[in-house]
């Protein structure tokens, strides 16, 4: 794998076969986009620091597009400032914004094909929590059952697609309790998980999988 940096252009990235004896990348300028940093009822949230996750642009195909190949494609880009505003560095590919901030929890923001010097507003939920208990035909499920939850917005959602939306696992205990902390706001898909298993070849075998249970949590 190949990459190539430069000031002024964003990382180039792209597989080359050893035979290869010449290789030529082509390297996107940096523009910059203004994220704005504000609570769900629209109030500025200053300091919080954002993050860009890089996806790759089905529409290009050249040597050094391949940014799906970047062993970490989520970098810390700043923090906003007084007014909740920082300008970020975007080129021209599908980036997933997020921001983090003491007050709130990592927020996840949408994935957008960025326009030079358009103003995101990210909003930042608080962090929320879970309890729950899972039985089986009102009997507590023993200890060491697995629920685990991801995050999922409905379609159409400005989350939808976003590179951000966290996944948690947490594990009954002997009366059948689990809890999860430190969740966003926002729709949660719950499903149950049977522990996986050492199968006859040695090797271990998927756990089973129950229906899954939507819950909306609130901040």
């Amino acid at each position: 794998i190949a990459v190539a940096a430069a000031p002024g252009f964003a990382p180039a990235i792209c597989p080359i076969k050893l035979d290869e004896a010449e290789v030529s990348i082509m390297m996107l300028p940096i523009r910059s986009i203004t994220v704005h940093t504000v609570d769900r009822q629209g109030n500025v949230v200053p300091h919080a620091s954002v993050r860009i996750q890089a996806h790759k642009n089905p529409e290009l195909s050249f040597p050094g597009a391949q940014w799906d190949l970047l062993a970490n494609d989520r970098a810390l880009v700043g923090n906003t400032d007084d007014e909740g505003l920082l300008r970020v560095p975007v080129w021209d590919t599908f980036l997933s914004i997020q921001a983090d901030h003491p007050a709130f929890g990592p927020s996840p923001g949408p994935k957008l094909h960025p326009i030079p010097g358009q103003v995101i507003d990210l909003a930042l939920r608080r962090p929320a929590r879970i309890e729950g208990r899972l039985s089986f035909h009102q009997r507590p499920a023993a200890a060491g059952f697995r629920i685990r939850a991801r995050q999922k917005p409905p379609v159409g959602h400005v989350l939808e697609g976003s590179g951000w939306l966290d996944e948690q696992l947490a594990v009954t205990d002997a009366g059948g309790m689990f809890g999860l902390r430190g969740l966003n706001a926002g729709i949660w898909e719950l499903r149950p998980e049977l522990p996986k298993v050492t199968g006859s070849n040695g090797g271990t075998e998927p756990g089973s999988q129950w229906r899954s249970v939507q819950v909306m949590v609130d901040e």
